[in-house]
């Protein structure tokens, strides 16, 4: 064992002895230490150094060295009630700094650090985190180990905001048995929107459900607008085609897939019902116009403004990319890794149909991209106000164009903004206008 590595064993082993109250007061001195060890006189005498580097004890001359009171900082996590994410974030969190306890909170407000999916951080201000610094962006870009085209699931207006640790395509899982009743020789690959919408008619008709949301109903709408508009931006009249869509699903929703009475349920592969109803195959999602892209879901911790120190807390962000949080996060197949290796790990194609899922990856795209903020909270309220009946088409609709009108107006402010600071880089330019 080298020498750095037996002095900070050492180290490792009194701290905690100290931390633990085992060992108090007057430290024993480095020849005791060495004795006791079985090393080198300086070996002890480097194990006490990082003690005191630490802040674990007190090295007075003449006097000796004496035990310092630990105090246990605590780090304030929002985190959901999946017990893997955060039980693994503990297992990193000792590895980054063993003096740090994290406390979970309800409160995002007080939090250090915020466990995010992909939708949520776009319907919060962005003032709530701090960007990742440009060198640790590049530096994780380069980085061949990772699904690259992931990484920007948190990215916005040109800055990260959050790596996701893991990430699913949305697809439609479907009862096997219903499917039997309405369609038995149904082919999943093959399936259409028009084909789709048909058979949520037929679950209906037959007493059933056609669709589980799953909370996932703003990625569905704006992907059907994105496939709509093809190569070109998704405009209004993409928006309401979408909602001619909605039109006709919103009635035929409703119900709990895990019940056993919906025929189709919009979800990642981190969902809750694939443990405890076992009757359901997987689809990708319909075609639409020969074409099929997936929205994505995804998790991230993002470091909060207020953290006291925003720059380590970035460093234990990148440790959730490490393999052995990547796999505890995903052991119980809740949505991929983002490390390659551990997401080929945790394949498994006859259980879950991961065969859709990986190579609904290349498909991928990010919806919530395409509009300004602002418009993107509109849309997301309209679309649940509709699904929640709070609102009728009409209004749904009208509130579309007033979304799209909103869309404009921050396009145009940008575009006029970005002409003035164009502007105030031409002195020159002014002079000669003002002459």
């Amino acid at each position: 064992m080298q020498l750095a590595n037996k002095s900070q064993s050492i180290a490792d082993d009194l701290y905690e002895k100290i931390r633990s109250k085992k060992l108090s007061g007057h430290i024993p001195s480095d020849k005791k230490i060495a004795q006791e060890y079985h090393v080198a006189l300086m070996t002890a005498n480097k194990a006490l150094k990082i003690l005191e580097r630490k802040g674990a004890v007190i090295r007075i001359p003449r006097k000796g060295t004496f035990a310092a009171e630990i105090v246990q900082k605590e780090l304030k996590v929002f985190c959901n009630s999946n017990l893997y994410y955060f039980k693994a974030l503990e297992d990193c969190a000792r590895k980054w700094d063993p003096e740090v306890k994290l406390v979970r909170t309800r409160n995002a407000a007080e939090a250090d650090l915020l466990q995010w999916t992909t939708f949520t951080p776009m319907l919060r201000s962005q003032i709530d985190v701090v960007p990742f610094p440009k060198s640790r962006e590049k530096k994780l870009r380069r980085m061949d180990r990772f699904w690259k085209s992931m990484v920007d699931l948190h990215y916005r207006d040109g800055n990260l905001y959050g790596i996701p640790y893991l990430f699913s395509p949305i697809l439609l899982y479907y009862n096997r048995s219903l499917m039997d009743r309405i369609e038995k020789d149904f082919s999943p690959v093959d399936l259409t929107m028009e084909h789709f919408l048909e058979l949520t008619a037929e679950a209906v008709k037959a007493g059933y459900h056609g669709l589980d949301f799953c909370s996932h109903a703003v990625g569905f709408f704006l992907s059907i607008a994105h496939v709509l508009a093809g190569e070109r931006k998704p405009e209004l009249e993409h928006l309401l085609q979408s909602a001619d869509i909605f039109k006709q699903l919103s009635p035929r929703s409703g119900g709990l897939f895990s019940e056993g009475k919906t025929l189709f349920a919009l979800s990642p592969r981190q969902t809750n019902f694939m443990q405890t109803f076992k009757d359901h195959d997987i689809s990708p999602l319909p075609k639409i116009n020969g074409k099929r892209y997936c929205p994505a879901a995804s998790c991230t911790f993002a470091v909060s403004s207020h953290a006291e120190d925003p720059e380590s807390l970035f460093d234990l962000c990148e440790m959730t990319l490490e393999p052995e949080f990547q796999q505890a996060a995903t052991r119980n197949r809740y949505g991929i890794a983002m490390d390659r290796n551990a997401a080929m790990n945790s394949m498994d194609t006859a259980a879950v149909r991961d065969d859709f899922f990986f190579s609904g990856v290349k498909d991928i795209i990010f919806p919530h991209y395409d509009y300004q903020l602002d418009t993107f909270q509109e849309i997301s309220l309209l679309v649940s106000d509709h699904l929640k009946n709070a609102i009728d088409e009409t209004a749904f609709r009208k509130g579309l164009h007033q979304a799209m009108q909103l869309q404009i107006q921050s396009e145009n402010r940008q575009k006029r903004f970005s002409s003035l600071l164009h502007y105030d880089e031409l002195p020159s330019l002014r002079a000669g206008q003002a002459s």
